[in-house]
């Protein structure tokens, strides 16, 4: 019997060296491949800067500190004290160095964490806290009705599109799916097909009230569905991998048909401000976000600044329906684009 067990570690001992060697190759490679290529995916290139990840400017205070050593004591904090430990989470996955263009101004995380980790990530950070979301209001099918930053996207749609024409509508990381939903009303057309891509499972019995279907959890997936309308609000900027995720949207698009997309705005004085990235991946300028979609083939029909100032925020003014409109230094990128 001992000799069957010894047999036995022996061989899970062996695999997981493998394991961990085939781990640190991989690894290994990536940080290679990163480090020699040295121009922009957006527009090609050479000269970049470097900024820590988290740490703009390189501070080394006390709280700046404090903050790095989270990650050892995010097992003793209670889920009470959520911010803290969702911080805490954030500075145990995402870390490192974040290369930005001198050109076009797009920033991304140089070694960002793999797909399996973004997704235990987001269910510690934020799933879990938020499964116990109490679904009156929305279950009523009412809260878009007030919700002014889906208002304020959906007036960008009606300037560049014909509304009563669409007929299926994606939203990607919808939540509660307000923008869809506030132009199913607009339209007055109940038979409005309504599609989202959501991790959240609080959210599955309030899609099943309102008629949205939910295709997976996570974008992409396979799907045959062709589509009118893509909408996506602060989500493209969590994406690993910014070219294939944008050419998987268009995939999904028929000819003239519309995606937004709306991100935070990280302009060139953004890297002058001491602000938390996590859980961000990408890093958009107007001027990289166009580019971005562009190269996929897509036409831009409107892009620019909107709501308060980094600075603002940081001073703490919060954003609302009077501040949310067009700014110059605006820390949301309001975008449309039309599939060529």
């Amino acid at each position: 019997m001992s000799t069957i067990l010894f047999i036995k570690i022996r061989a899970k001992f062996c695999a997981f060296v493998q394991g961990f060697f085939y781990f640190c190759v991989r690894k290994i490679h990536y940080v290679l491949l990163i480090c020699t290529s040295m121009t922009c995916f957006v527009c090609g290139n050479k000269k970049y800067k470097e900024v820590n990840y988290n740490n703009h400017l390189n501070k080394k205070s006390l709280k700046a500190i404090a903050k790095g050593l989270l990650p050892l004591f995010e097992k003793f904090i209670p889920r009470s004290m959520n911010n803290i430990k969702k911080l805490a989470l954030g500075r145990r996955y995402f870390h490192g160095t974040i290369r930005v263009c001198e050109i076009c101004g797009h920033g991304y995380l140089v070694n960002p964490p793999n797909s399996c980790i973004l997704t235990k990530y987001y269910k510690e950070a934020y799933w879990f806290h938020r499964s116990d979301i109490k679904q009156t209001d929305f279950a009523k099918n009412i809260n878009f009705l007030s919700d002014y930053r889906a208002k304020q996207q959906i007036e960008i749609l009606k300037k560049f599109c014909d509304i009563s024409k669409i007929k299926k509508i994606l939203e990607i990381g919808a939540g509660p799916a307000n923008a869809s939903l506030l132009l199913r009303h607009l339209t007055a057309d109940s038979n409005i097909n309504l599609f989202v891509y959501e991790p959240g499972a609080q959210w599955e019995s309030y899609y099943g009230a309102n008629n949205i279907v939910k295709i997976a959890d996570y974008f992409p997936s396979e799907t045959s569905i062709k589509f009118d309308y893509i909408h996506t609000s602060h989500w493209l900027e969590h994406t690993n991998n910014l070219d294939k995720t944008i050419l998987e949207i268009s995939n999904l698009l028929n000819t003239g048909a519309k995606v937004f997309v709306e991100v935070p705005n990280e302009e060139f004085y953004y890297w002058d401000l001491q602000i938390e990235d996590t859980p961000h991946l990408q890093f958009f300028t107007v001027k990289s976000l166009v580019m971005a979609f562009e190269k996929h083939g897509f036409n831009c029909l409107t892009s620019a600044n909107y709501g308060i100032s980094y600075l603002d925020r940081k001073n703490g003014q919060t954003p609302n329906e009077d501040n949310g409109n067009l700014s110059p230094n605006g820390f949301w990128i309001r975008a449309l684009f039309e599939k060529k």
